[in-house]
């Protein structure tokens, strides 16, 4: 275990926004910029970079594409120790949708690739540490790929100029010894990479798999307030930040934030723990059938839904 405080990431703009098509305004994400700076958090992900030829602009919300002029409408009063991060989905975003780190107020590009497009993300990685940025990988859906597959893909990225790694438990279905074992790996064959972890709440272990990524020398911590996310929804930050937090941050602006921006959309967006998103956990499944059930007006039996999915 390190022992050093881990890194506290504030994802609620970026994966909260896949509850609300990114149509954060600009009064809410000034609100949880100010109050990540008064907990201490060390990085807030203010949403995707994704290049417009691929999305309309004018059917997602602005945080979709973090241009840099809105970006730096929330920080232009000073971002103080915390940097800002945005993120990078390969095969949706191109190098002409990145600027000199010098003209920016982003710090950080995280790039979100499946085992098939690693060479494409590193060769990204690349091209943005060349602009100035620092850079980490993060594999989505692991628990579907091969040990040597994913292996494959650690090696490459040690041998990479990115600072990072991310083991993200994109279906919500790991268990603190799973994330033991996986962190373990990831040490084993990036030994030069910071290590990060990113949980989603499918089984509700988001929380404990988090802290065991902590007791297993990660470095980085991922969570959304209120644990806004897709479907289940991820680690609730705030709790993040009671057990794991710096000692000089002050939960009070958090939980004034929470009441004020998030929760009246928990309200009506309706993330978090349910059975459908269960049963993608349980079966190590994308949750795409779980929100399409959740958001129709068609009855629900969670035993049919169960034997169709595992069938």
């Amino acid at each position: 275990m390190s022992t050093m405080e881990p890194k506290l990431i504030d994802c609620t703009v970026r994966d909260g926004g896949l509850m609300n098509n990114w149509e954060f305004s600009l009064e809410t994400v000034t609100g949880l910029f100010e109050a990540n700076k008064a907990a201490g958090i060390s990085v807030m992900e203010m949403g995707y970079r994704v290049s417009p030829k691929v999305f309309n602009p004018e059917e997602h919300g602005p945080w979709k594409f973090c241009p840099e002029e809105l970006i730096r409408k929330v920080a232009v009063r000073g971002k103080g120790n915390m940097k800002i991060a945005v993120m990078g989905d390969i095969g949706r975003v191109y190098k002409e949708d990145f600027i000199p780190r010098r003209d920016s107020f982003i710090d950080i590009f995280r790039l979100a690739c499946y085992v098939h497009q690693i060479d494409e993300a590193l060769e990204l990685s690349d091209y943005l540490v060349d602009l100035g940025y620092e850079t980490f990988i993060n594999i989505m859906a692991v628990s579907t790929g091969t040990p040597e597959e994913v292996r494959a893909c650690l090696e490459k990225v040690n041998r990479s100029s990115a600072s990072g790694i991310y083991l993200s438990d994109t279906f919500g279905s790991f268990l603190p010894r799973d994330i033991q074992s996986r962190l373990e790996e990831y040490r084993a064959f990036c030994p030069e990479k910071k290590l990060g972890f990113h949980g989603h709440n499918n089984t509700q272990m988001a929380l404990a798999n988090s802290l065991a990524a902590v007791e297993a020398g990660a470095e980085y911590i991922d969570g959304s307030y209120f644990g806004m996310g897709r479907g289940a929804g991820n680690t609730p930050l705030e709790l993040l930040l009671s057990k794991i937090g710096s000692s000089s941050g002050n939960l009070i602006p958090v939980f004034n934030v929470i009441q004020r921006e998030i929760e009246p959309l928990m309200n009506r967006l309706k993330w978090g723990y349910r059975i459908p998103y269960a049963v993608s956990g349980i079966l190590n499944q994308h949750p795409r059938k779980a929100m399409a059930l959740m958001e129709s007006n068609e009855p629900v039996c969670y035993g049919e839904f169960y034997e169709k999915s595992a069938g």
